[in-house]
């Protein structure tokens, strides 16, 4: 679970899903039982991006798609093997057989 206690910064609770639910059920229907039509209960499992970059600005908050392009082309950059893969992604997509995201010279490579 993750509560958020100010912009750009993000706690993190990794638990048992079963377990921590169990233990906290009664705080949960109490908290859920005080919520009214202004306030929205976000529950966040997230459990597939446990590792994923969170932009920690509060200048970043918003601009995810920014941020993400930032991080993952730095990764590409600093490492010449995370560039194979981008290069295949590249060579494949064709328009009438003809490939059209890259030059020749690439190509032949």
């Amino acid at each position: 679970m993750s509560t958020q206690p100010k912009l750009g910064r993000i706690s993190s609770i990794r638990d048992r899903v079963e377990d921590t639910l169990s233990a906290h059920r009664n705080e949960l229907i109490s908290l859920l039982s005080r919520i009214n039509e202004n306030f929205v209960l976000e529950l966040d499992f997230e459990p597939f991006n446990a590792t994923f970059p969170r932009p920690t600005r509060s200048a970043s908050i918003g601009n995810g798609v920014q941020f993400l392009n930032r991080h993952l082309s730095s990764i590409m950059f600093h490492n010449k093997d995370s560039l194979q893969p981008l290069l295949d992604f590249l060579r494949v997509h064709k328009y009438k057989g003809h490939v059209s995201m890259l030059c020749y010279a690439l190509l032949i490579k």
